[in-house]
């Protein structure tokens, strides 16, 4: 597979024009992952990758269910059958641990009183439950989910196997059917409300694996693919060539190097005698000193607009 022709198709759809570093790594785990597993049917994998698409909002890495809802009513309308009214859901606002226990206590392997937020939703597939994480080897230590390749090791095993639902990919992608709606049962049970949402994105993930399996088969990338556009937009300050270029040649145009400056401090601070002026330079040390530190800790990104296509 070509890599810069999956990854410019999948910026235009389902990504929405922007790629970010972390959703680019989260999608070279999975190819990584499926190249080595010698599988086959790329529809398989086009509605792997559809699934963290889906279930982590699109960061394509692993996430921990975020169950600090703000009103009443967002719960209500996610757990309808346990909430009757929207008083009863009340207590559980902004209350996390109590709302895991109670709408995960009792059910999925849960048994100790606490379980149901121990074992809440966690990894790129979301797995719930003291019985699923059991499946992965993580009952003890459910923050393992959490980890990059562990989840994409998970994620590959339970939707082949049925871990999750009992239903596996081969029951909707085979010799005879064809049913990307459906296979939201290897996940969860609510196709009916997001079976054909998730289909969507795997439209989406298909279209771009069969372009770059073409462009690998023939050497080449289609006319509409710009290397730029497979590229993430986000990029770390500390790597950024133009902006080392301008701290280096600050003011280069007026003949001043902020390095020069540094090493020259003592007599440029010697010529000033005006205080307000010597602290405009102070602060401008101070300042350039803690916009260095951000470029070099990584804590600083620059952010590219999307290349245009």
């Amino acid at each position: 597979m070509n890599r810069t022709t999956f990854f410019a198709y999948v910026r235009k759809a389902p990504f929405g024009g922007r790629l970010t570093t972390s959703q680019v790594a989260g999608l070279n785990a999975i190819l990584d992952y499926w190249d080595a597993s010698k599988l086959t049917d790329v529809r398989w994998l086009a509605y792997i990758l559809a699934t963290p698409f889906h279930e982590t909002g699109g960061k394509m890495q692993p996430v921990e269910e975020n169950l600090n809802y703000t009103t009443a009513a967002q719960i209500r309308k996610t757990w309808p059958v346990r909430f009757r009214d929207e008083a009863a859901a009340k207590p559980y606002v902004r209350n996390p641990q109590k709302l895991a226990n109670l709408v995960y206590g009792g059910r999925m392997g849960n048994r100790a009183p606490n379980d149901g937020w121990t074992y809440r939703g966690r990894g790129l597939a979301q797995q719930t439950g003291r019985l699923m994480y059991a499946k992965f080897g993580e009952e003890a230590n459910p923050e393992l989910a959490l980890d990059l390749k562990t989840s994409v090791a998970n994620m590959f095993k339970g939707m082949i196997e049925g871990l999750y639902t009992a239903h596996a990919l081969r029951e909707y992608f085979n010799d005879t059917a064809n049913d990307p709606v459906g296979a939201r049962a290897v996940i969860n049970g609510d196709k009916r409300t997001k079976g054909a949402l998730v289909a969507g994105y795997y439209k989406n993930f298909l279209d771009a694996i069969n372009a770059a399996s073409e462009a690998e088969k023939v050497g080449l990338i289609p006319a509409d693919v710009k290397v730029e556009d497979a590229k993430p937009d986000d990029v770390p300050a500390h790597k950024s060539k133009s902006l080392w270029a301008m701290i280096t040649g600050f003011g280069g145009a007026g003949g001043f190097s902020l390095f020069d400056a540094m090493s020259n401090g003592s007599t440029l601070l010697g010529a000033i005698n005006n205080p307000w002026a010597l602290l405009a330079v102070l602060s401008l040390a101070v300042g350039g000193g803690v916009f260095a530190w951000l470029v070099m800790s990584g804590r600083l990104q620059i952010l590219h607009g999307k290349a245009v296509s």
